[in-house]
C-alpha cells in the first residue's frame, strides 16, 4: 500500500496466517480454547489472525512479525480446530461427542450453522410511487440515473 501524501511511505502484509483457537482472558493473557469451554463460558470459538508487516520509517524498512489484526471464528473439525484428527477417546476426554460431524461455528456460546440459500427470482417488476405521483421502477432509474418510464396515477 502506498501513501498519496508521502510516496516514499509504504505498508505491506508479507505473511498472513491463522493461529490456534484461544480465549483472551485479559489484555495480555490467552489460553487455548476448546469448543466445550466456549459453550460453557458463552464465548466465541475463534483464532487470532497474524500478519508480518513491512513498512518504511524514515530511510529504513522495518519488519514487524506476528502482529494480531483480528480474530476469525473456527469451524469445528476443520484443520484449525483442536478436534481435528482426534481419536474417539481423545474426543471423549475433551468432552465432545465422537459422533458429532462438526461443520458449524460457536459464536457467543451458541452453535451457528451457515446455510446456503438459492433464491429463485420471481418474474415481477418492482415499481414505486415517487413524491410527484409518478410510478417508476427503481432498479432501472438507479442504473440509468433517471426514470425510464413514467405513469401518472389517477
Amino acid at each position: 500500500m502506498r501513501s498519496e501524501v508521502d510516496p516514499n511511505f509504504f505498508l505491506a502484509y508479507t505473511d498472513i496466517n491463522v493461529g490456534i483457537p484461544s480465549i483472551e482472558e485479559d489484555a495480555f493473557t490467552s489460553t487455548i480454547a476448546t469448543p466445550f469451554e466456549c459453550r460453557l463460558r458463552d464465548c466465541t470459538y475463534s483464532a487470532p489472525i497474524y500478519v508480518n508487516v513491512r513498512y518504511r520509517r524514515g530511510p529504513q524498512i522495518v519488519t514487524t512479525k506476528r502482529v494480531t489484526i483480528g480474530r476469525i471464528p473456527v469451524m469445528l473439525r476443520s484443520n484449525k480446530c483442536v478436534l481435528h484428527s482426534k481419536t474417539w477417546s481423545q474426543l471423549e476426554a475433551l468432552k465432545e461427542c465422537p459422533h458429532d460431524p462438526g461443520g458449524y461455528f460457536i459464536v457467543k456460546g451458541v452453535e451457528r450453522v451457515i446455510l446456503m440459500q438459492e433464491q429463485l427470482s420471481k418474474n415481477r417488476m418492482i415499481i414505486e410511487l415517487d413524491a410527484r405521483g409518478f410510478i417508476f421502477g427503481p432498479p432501472l432509474a438507479l442504473r440509468l440515473g433517471k426514470p425510464c418510464f413514467m405513469l401518472r396515477k389517477k
